[in-house]
């Protein structure tokens, strides 16, 4: 297979460059000339037994953009990624930006050039271009033209000390050779150094002080065998300590000596440089690989105090949290024994006024009425009202009679009968007093729970994560919302159950906060209004395995598809970068609580309707 070689382009210049090419490499590459870049849309493509394009000569016109041109090429099907060489006669190339950048461009040829260069060049391009696609036939790489130093540059580095040592014997005669065992000093750092050191083999380790490390080993790869060279340069003592770390071979020479070898003898000046220039770039590829490691390292190290930083905080609101705790815990012993007076009061109110009241069955029904909290709709309201009126023949009466509860025309008939007004004003006292009855023992009821839901959260039994007890879930979904009143005055929360749940073996207090932060996390995102829907239910899967499912449901905006696989790692926050805990609890801990329960939680969100899934592992009936 024959390698492809392209030439494009117009006039002499072009012409000049095919024939050149041609008698170069015309045996193991064929060569295509085109006039223009808009010509390869009619070419066929290489022939059978030819590579694709390797190489292409680029002979632009003095109004050619080279990147359009460059562009235009490396668009050919058969030319996707040849070697480019430039030919121009341009002083200046401000069109080439976008090729370079795409490093497309090989080499630029001034024109008019040296004959034999460009097909040097050219030799060159291809062969290069088949190491990295071996397909075509070997074209040698022309030899160096007489560059010592890139010669030099390519040589090993063993055998580039060997001949530099042979320069120098060349120009002072034998130099002795100096073995050192491993802990020898050669230079330390600071001191004056008035010799240059030749490590002919062995190792030499460099070291700098630094203020807060102590010493610092640099890489034994980037030492090189020349020792005390830089510090010859600028009279400033040595830079680095350098000591043997294995035998070493070394030849040692004065400043005189190297000055005089220098004189005379040119070789021995470009194989220092060769030396000097491989160690500097052996240690700039250090430096710059070690600034990387540096950054990373940094990045890595600010990654860690961030995260330090917020596992400080989290243990300051864990502490805050469980002085809450205790705090919750006293309030409500403290509250227990006033709740439970007001409770008993509340009762002997209830079973002491009827006595007081006699025995006026209109008196004690009022009250009784009022106690029960039954009130009339507003059609038998009226209907109520038009049967008193029919009896007592006022208006305003019989209003202030259906208002106490007094809806029989005949108890109304008996309290006006002979206008009683006093029987009329003790019935209206006997429905007031009622319904503060009633009033009062709601809120000793609701200030028990409260209280029941308030111990219960705060742990007064002692209750860990190793002590399990038969746990009903819609028991602690109502303490949750007990606890999160004051939270849900501005959305609509409806709860529905199924009737006959199992219970599940759990924590009642670990599963109160679950509950509690699912619905703090709906709230936040209803903001000033909507919908909470709270559903409990039973699920069985393909193992047979029954679990309490309950579903928090919310038609918020939603969370974004991107962020929910995140939603419950620690310290996950969507609302201003603050992190919110449901009553001391975030997403990540309400996670942890439901898997600790051998249950799972999920997420399933859009625009206006987001569902927290819980399920809970239900206990086996006992047979």
């Amino acid at each position: 297979m024959i390698t492809t070689v392209l030439v494009i382009g117009e006039g002499e210049r072009a012409q000049a460059a095919v024939r050149e090419i041609t008698d170069d490499i015309g045996e193991t590459a064929v060569v295509h000339s085109f006039k223009r870049t808009q010509n390869l849309a009619d070419w066929g493509g290489p022939g059978a037994g030819a590579t694709a394009v390797a190489l292409v000569v680029l002979v632009p016109g003095d109004d050619d953009n080279v990147d359009d041109l460059i562009e235009s090429v490396i668009a050919h099907p058969a030319s996707p990624d040849p070697r480019i060489l430039l030919v121009t006669d341009r002083p200046y190339l401000d069109d080439i930006s976008r090729a370079l950048d795409r490093r497309d461009v090989a080499g630029v040829v001034a024109n008019p050039w040296t004959p034999g260069v460009l097909a040097r060049y050219t030799r060159a391009e291809v062969s290069r271009w088949l190491r990295l696609h071996p397909q075509g036939e070997p074209v040698p790489e022309p030899p160096p033209v007489g560059s010592d130093l890139l010669r030099e540059l390519r040589m090993p580095l063993e055998a580039a000390t060997h001949e530099l040592l042979e320069a120098l014997e060349e120009a002072l005669g034998p130099r002795p050779r100096i073995h050192l065992p491993a802990g020898v000093h050669i230079s330390r750092e600071d001191l004056d150094m008035d010799q240059l050191y030749i490590v002919v083999s062995g190792r030499v380790s460099l070291t700098v002080r630094s203020p807060t490390t102590g010493n610092v080993t640099l890489n034994h790869a980037s030492t090189g065998p020349i020792i005390g060279l830089l510090a010859l340069t600028d009279r400033r003592g040595s830079m680095v300590t350098a000591r043997t770390t294995t035998p070493c071979e070394i030849v040692q020479l004065t400043v005189e000596q190297l000055d005089r070898a220098l004189a005379s003898s040119a070789r021995v000046g470009a194989i220092l440089a060769t030396l000097s220039f491989r160690a500097l770039s052996a240690r700039l590829r250090r430096a710059q690989s070690d600034r990387v490691q540096k950054t990373e390292l940094n990045r890595k190290l600010q990654d860690a105090l961030t995260e330090l930083r917020q596992a400080r905080a989290d243990l300051v609101a864990q502490a805050r949290m469980a002085t809450l705790g205790e705090l919750a815990a006293g309030i409500a012993h403290e509250l227990n024994n006033p709740v439970a007076a007001l409770t008993r009061s509340a009762e002997h109110l209830a079973d002491d006024l009827p006595q007081l009241l006699g025995d006026d069955p209109v008196t004690r029904g009022v009250l009784e009425q009022a106690r029960g909290g039954i009130q009339l709709d507003a059609r038998a309201e009226r209907a109520a009202r038009k049967e008193v009126l029919a009896v007592v023949k006022d208006p305003v009466l019989a209003r202030r009679l259906v208002a106490a509860g007094v809806t029989d025309p005949e108890h109304a008939r008996k309290l006006v009968k002979g206008r009683d007004a006093a029987g009329v004003d003790r019935v209206e006292r006997a429905a007031g007093i009622g319904a503060s009855l009633q009033a009062l023992e709601v809120a000793a009821s609701h200030i028990a729970s409260l209280v029941a839901g308030l111990r219960q959260h705060a742990r007064p039994d002692g209750l860990d994560g190793a002590q399990r007890v038969p746990v009903d879930v819609h028991e602690t979904v109502r303490s949750a919302l007990l606890l999160l009143g004051h939270r849900l005055t501005d959305v609509t929360v409806s709860v529905k159950a199924k009737p006959g749940l199992p219970l599940v073996l759990g924590t009642p207090a670990d599963l109160v906060q679950v509950w509690t932060n699912l619905v703090t996390n709906a709230v936040d995102a209803l903001g000033d209004s909507g919908t909470v829907k709270i559903r409990l239910d039973t699920v069985t899967d393909d193992r047979k395995v029954t679990w309490v499912r309950v579903r928090v449901e919310d038609n918020g905006p939603g969370v974004p598809e991107e962020l929910q696989p995140h939603v419950f790692e620690p310290r996950f926050t969507t609302k201003h970068g603050v992190v919110r805990f449901g009553l001391g609890l975030g997403l990540g801990i309400a996670h942890t609580i439901v898997h600790d329960h051998s249950g799972t939680i999920g997420l399933e969100s859009r625009p206006g309707r987001t569902v927290f899934e819980v399920r809970l592992p239900a206990m086996e009936e006992e047979r």
